[in-house]
């Protein structure tokens, strides 16, 4: 693999710039993008032989001039290298005559060879230990990157989320995690979607952990326990002594006969229905009370029509009751107010 230095010259009119810079193969449409507070940087891991577009641009809070011209360059790892000639000396001529060689066969000089280059090792570079990022997601866009200053290499990277080692969480989630250099510029990710900025949300990268002497953070995530099933609750069930009665009144303000059923409800609190249903064309008005809390009271006195009825609901919780008593007063013009009623779970 190849690197690349790119180095400029800082505008004197500008105090405080930083700088953005752009490298992409020659046959990609897409740059990838960084940033810098230095006027060089170093691009590493490119492919030998390849050729990449480059360039650079300048940072003053919100304002951002234009690219360089764009410029290319072809990657070499280790070039062959030209080698020297060594010049032939000239001889020094004497008063001595030149002979006239005898003609003889002509030797083929025998090569010198050409001496490979050592390579110079590339020194490995001490890893500190910088900050973890995390984040979780069920999908992420597939435009969606990270720029972070990677701690293994001090430089400001812009990486495709999908393309992070990712953990399976084994519910539908996934969890990727970054290693970034706690100083300098991009010691927080930031997230870049179609060339620019913007916010993570709800991409949330969190803050946890260090990073391994391996320059990896990809921490299993302490799984969430199942909760235990919730119990289904058992239905209320409710039985009546008696679920119905007639009552009737002759004169107007008068009590006629008693309905005392005893209602038993089990399991779980029940609503009950009282429904009065009054003789066609006649007025009453009707009270129950029930034993241990309060009287519910049937409605005012109306006239019913045809098949006309009024109707009362209370909840019961568990437990046994009494009516003591439903009565119907007549308060007509004095004939038999007959009154039909029935009682029911709602």
């Amino acid at each position: 693999m190849a690197n690349l230095t790119i180095s400029w010259t800082a505008p004197g009119s500008c105090v405080g710039c930083t700088y953005e810079y752009r490298y992409k193969l020659n046959s990609n449409p897409t740059y990838i993008t960084g940033g810098t507070s230095n006027t060089s940087i170093v691009i590493s891991s490119l492919t030998d032989g390849a050729t990449y577009d480059y360039g650079v641009r300048t940072v003053c809070g919100d304002i951002r001039s234009s690219w360089s011209v764009a410029a290319d360059v072809t990657c070499d790892t280790a070039p062959t290298p030209t080698p020297t000639s060594t010049p032939t000396p000239t001889p020094t001529s004497t008063t001595t005559p030149t002979p006239t060689p005898t003609i003889g066969p002509t030797a083929t000089p025998t090569a010198t060879p050409t001496s490979t280059p050592t390579a110079t090792p590339t020194p490995t570079p001490t890893v500190t230990l910088g900050d973890c990022y995390t984040m979780t997601y069920s999908s992420v866009p597939n435009d969606l990157y990270v720029r972070y200053r990677k701690n293994s290499t001090d430089t400001v990277v812009t990486e495709l989320i999908e393309t992070l080692e990712q953990f399976d969480n084994g519910d539908g989630t996934y969890f990727v995690g970054i290693c970034v250099k706690t100083t300098g510029s991009y010691s927080s990710p930031a997230c870049v979607q179609g060339g620019i900025e913007v916010s993570c949300d709800p991409y949330v990268w969190e803050l946890g952990g260090a990073c391994t002497v391996n320059g990896d953070c990809l921490v299993v995530p302490t799984p969430t326990p199942t909760p235990p099933p919730t119990a289904t609750p058992l239905p209320s069930v409710v039985t009546f002594s008696s679920t119905n009665a007639t009552n009737t009144s002759s004169t107007p303000g008068s009590t006629g006969s008693t309905f005392n059923p005893t209602i038993t409800v089990e399991n779980a609190t029940a609503t009950i229905r009282l429904t009065i249903t009054l003789q066609t064309g006649y007025q009453a008005d009707s009270t129950i009370t029930i034993s241990g809390g309060g009287s519910y009271y049937a409605g005012p006195a109306v006239t019913i029509g045809s098949g006309g009825s009024e109707i009362v609901e209370f909840t019961l919780g568990v437990g046994t009751y009494n009516i003591v008593d439903w009565v119907v007063r007549a308060i007509s013009d004095g004939t038999f107010t007959v009154a039909q009623a029935t009682l029911s779970q709602v």
